[in-house]
C-alpha cells in the first residue's frame, strides 16, 4: 500500500515539476522520497501508529522546492508540515521550508505546493539526507508526529 501511494506521489509530483519548468532537461529534476512514522520523530515521542509518504521535487533551474504528501491515522488536528534540517537522522533541526502552517486538517489528508528558495533549493538537491519532512498536529504531537528523512 505504502509503496502504491509513493509511486503515485512521485509521479504526480514529477509532471508537476516538469510542467513547472519549462526547460527542465537543461538541469534534470531532483526526486526526494522519504517515509514518515512515528518512529522516526526526534527527540520523540512521535505517534506510533501514524504514517506518511512525501515526495519532495527540486527544480535547480527555477530554485523551486516542490512536494507532494500524505498521511494517515494522525493523533489529532494536523496544524503543519515542515522541511527541516540540516542534521542527521538523530537529531531534530531547525525549519528551512515552511511546507503549510497554522492548518487543520483530518489525521488523514494530502497536501502539495511549490516555493521558491534559492537559499535552499540547492543545498536540498546536494545533501538531501541532511534534510526530513515532519507533519505536527495538535494537541498531543506539536514537536512532531511523523518525520522522514530526504533521500
Amino acid at each position: 500500500m505504502v509503496r502504491k501511494t509513493m509511486a503515485a506521489l512521485m509521479a504526480a509530483t514529477l509532471l508537476i515539476g516538469m510542467t513547472a519548468s519549462t526547460a527542465f532537461a537543461a538541469r534534470p529534476l531532483v526526486v526526494l522520497p522519504t517515509v514518515l512514522t512515528g518512529e522516526a520523530e526526534r527527540p520523540g515521542p512521535g505517534d506510533t501508529d501514524a504514517i506518511g509518504v512525501a515526495v519532495v521535487v527540486i527544480i535547480p533551474r527555477t530554485d523551486t522546492i516542490c512536494w507532494a504528501m500524505k498521511w494517515k491515522r494522525v493523533d489529532g488536528t494536523v496544524t503543519a508540515a515542515h522541511i527541516h534540517g540540516p542534521v542527521g537522522t538523530d537529531a531534530a533541526g531547525p525549519v528551512v521550508v515552511p511546507m503549510f502552517t497554522e492548518a487543520a486538517f483530518a489525521g488523514r489528508g494530502f497536501h502539495s505546493d511549490c516555493v521558491q528558495s534559492a537559499e535552499w533549493a540547492d543545498e536540498i538537491a546536494a545533501n538531501p539526507g541532511q534534510f526530513y519532512v515532519n507533519i505536527h498536529s495538535s494537541p498531543d504531537f506539536g514537536p512532531g508526529a511523523i518525520r522522514g528523512q530526504l533521500r
